[in-house]
């Protein structure tokens, strides 16, 4: 009975510290540099970051693509030429073989 009593005397004992009005805070900046570029303008600049990166990737995308297509093209285009001086150049030699020049020495 007397550790019932003993514990509701504590239960309505009010204490000095928690009755108390807490201490006014400081107010928290959240400034990058203070007075002149704060959060807000920090993700405004992070957001249009974004925006010209994926832009970039757009741009880089399709300027791969149509430089494939025209070394493609340009590819064949240089086939045809490319195997007629090849096979000039062999033809060349090999009459040149078959006609060998007359060396009269020193």
């Amino acid at each position: 009975v007397s550790t019932q009593s003993t514990a509701k005397g504590k239960g309505t004992r009010s204490s000095t510290a928690t009755s108390s009005t807490p201490a006014p805070v400081a107010p928290v900046s959240n400034d990058i540099l203070p007075g002149r570029f704060t959060e807000a303008d920090w993700l405004g600049v992070v957001d249009l970051e974004d925006g010209e990166e994926l832009v970039g990737d757009l741009i880089e995308e399709m300027v791969s693509g149509v430089m494939k297509v025209i070394h493609e093209k340009h590819i064949d285009e240089q086939c045809i030429p490319h195997s007629l001086a090849w096979t000039q150049n062999i033809i060349e030699k090999l009459v040149e073989w078959q006609f060998l020049a007359y060396d009269p020495g020193e």
